[in-house]
């Protein structure tokens, strides 16, 4: 059954998003690219409120941090020099895993961490990356890192009248990431998505993150892995990077997938830890750029 639009507005200003959104609660909704309104179990008869003529599709730097508009897509991401400053150009890289250079168009920010589907690919990178997620409605403004915003499905946690209207990544150039994307084929959706990132202190690990995705419900950190790896050394040897991958299939609850197993995909996740911590162990591979697929 297709979303019927009764009232669509194209706002030009964030205030006037606001005022709009605060009208008529649970009626009316927020869209970017609108492919999460197409897939979401939203009403069938909405007013949508357009926010990509409202001014939230910056990407900028600081110095300090990247800045991301809820409103910027994955391609912009994907081409964006100021993106490419994280984790050593890991964001553009597993964007651009997401999904066909198309749908990588229409892809928001904002669309992506809100609906949150279980096969997304940017909610992992910004548990990984110690992402601040930033709200607004009319009256008020609040900002939640991205392990309280991902502790419950985003929807939840917005209150009416709420959107997203930035998403703030540390640059942080002394901290290794890596990425990997595991799925059938290129443009399907992920089996698993897994992303680690530390810093390295005196050649010893520390505040390692072990992000799950696409195989979970929501995408969750291994603290039990995250343990096991505070103080390893930075060269990890083999027997403790396939430790760390059995610590992870042992604690990551599986959401059901008619794709696989859960043995197959515990297995996997296991093995898929142990080849990406081996790799961003390597000399010189400050990030590694793994793509999905066993070889």
């Amino acid at each position: 059954m297709p979303v019927i639009i009764t009232d669509y507005q194209k706002p030009r200003s964030l205030k006037e998003a606001l005022e709009l959104l605060a009208d008529e609660h649970g009626k009316t909704v927020a869209i970017g690219g609108g492919v999460s309104i197409v897939l979401s179990g939203a009403p069938r008869r909405m007013r949508a409120v357009d926010l990509q003529w409202a001014g939230l599709d910056e990407i900028s730097t600081n110095g300090k941090e990247l800045r991301l508009g809820a409103t910027a897509t994955f391609d912009q991401i994907v081409r964006s020099s100021s993106a490419a400053r994280v984790g050593n150009g890991i964001l553009c890289y597993a964007l651009k895993t997401a999904a066909s250079e198309p749908i990588r168009r229409l892809i928001t920010v904002g669309g992506n961490i809100v609906q949150c589907y279980y096969w997304a690919t940017l909610p992992p990178l910004l548990l990984a990356l110690d992402a601040k997620i930033h709200l607004r409605t009319l009256q008020h403004r609040r900002t939640l890192g991205a392990d309280e915003f991902f502790a419950e499905p985003p929807p939840r946690v917005l209150v009416p009248g709420e959107i997203v209207t930035e998403v703030t990544i540390p640059l942080a150039p002394k901290r290794k990431v890596g990425f990997e994307k595991f799925s059938k084929t290129a443009n399907d959706y992920a089996l698993i998505h897994l992303v680690i990132s530390y810093a390295v202190q005196g050649r010893k690990i520390v505040e390692p993150r072990v992000v799950v995705g696409a195989c979970t419900n929501l995408p969750v950190r291994c603290h039990a892995a995250e343990e096991f790896l505070e103080g390893q050394p930075s060269n990890i040897s083999l027997e403790n990077a396939l430790k760390a991958g059995q610590i992870v299939a042992h604690h990551v609850a599986l959401r059901r997938d008619s794709r696989a197993s859960s043995a197959y995909r515990r297995r996997l996740m296991a093995v898929l830890v142990q080849r990406l911590l081996s790799r961003m162990s390597s000399e010189g591979k400050e990030s590694q750029h793994v793509e999905g697929g066993l070889r």
